[in-house]
């Protein structure tokens, strides 16, 4: 122990959790109790713990859901639609939608916790995603970008056959199963040969013949 002037020096260790971190301590327990999935509750500490973190920067003076009002949460939001990701653009609407869920099944769950959850925070409007119309590629381009993938990797070309021949969206592809809970794929390669992929749940839309439905080999 060093004496400065006559007093002990005090270290300063990591501050104590405030109250509203306690809270979203157990709401992760509460949710990997269900359970949730890893990528979920990833999700939650890249949304509700920047959130969190940000009020302890920004009002160290909330610490409890009664310091909580509308106008932080706005505030953030705000700042969260003009802020640059890692490419120097502003983040997307399903990013902005993805954090808005999370912050709000946590004041929900809060809510049903018994905790004072400022009821105009639950009633702000939801983040606006645009509807996007469907990528389409000529026959011609998905040659182009099977002919990119890598032949010493053959799940490259195996995840884009899923893409277009399933119609799976990307963050769908990872979640296929090689056995299910039937015992059953979820992937159909009856027709591989042709260079058809599919998904046993999946449906294929008719299009016209010059836009790709499917990869086929050619």
């Amino acid at each position: 122990m060093q004496v400065i002037d006559g007093a002990p020096a005090r270290r300063h260790g990591p501050a104590a959790p405030t109250p509203l971190m306690e809270a979203y301590a157990h709401f992760r327990l509460d949710r990997q109790a269900i359970p949730c999935s890893k990528a979920t509750m990833l999700t939650y500490e890249y949304t509700l713990g920047a959130f969190l973190r940000w009020v302890a920067r920004e009002h160290p003076e909330v610490r409890r859901f009664e310091d909580l009002d509308v106008v932080v949460v706005r505030q953030y939001r705000a700042e969260m639609a003009e802020r640059q990701g890692v490419h120097g653009k502003t983040l997307t609407p399903e990013t902005l939608s993805g954090a808005d869920r999370s912050m709000r099944t946590f004041f929900r769950w809060a809510v049903g916790e018994g905790y004072p959850v400022a009821p105009r925070i639950l009633q702000m409007p939801k983040v606006r995603v645009p509807w996007k119309e469907p990528t389409r590629f000529h026959i011609n381009q998905l040659r182009s970008i099977l002919g990119a993938c890598n032949p010493q990797r053959p799940q490259e070309a195996l995840a884009v056959r899923i893409l277009v021949g399933a119609g799976v969206r990307r963050a769908e592809l990872s979640g296929i199963a090689v056995q299910g809970p039937d015992g059953l794929p979820d992937l159909m390669l009856d027709s591989f040969d042709r260079g058809v992929a599919s998904c046993a749940s999946a449906e294929t839309p008719e299009r016209r013949a010059d836009e790709l439905v499917v990869c086929r080999s050619s």
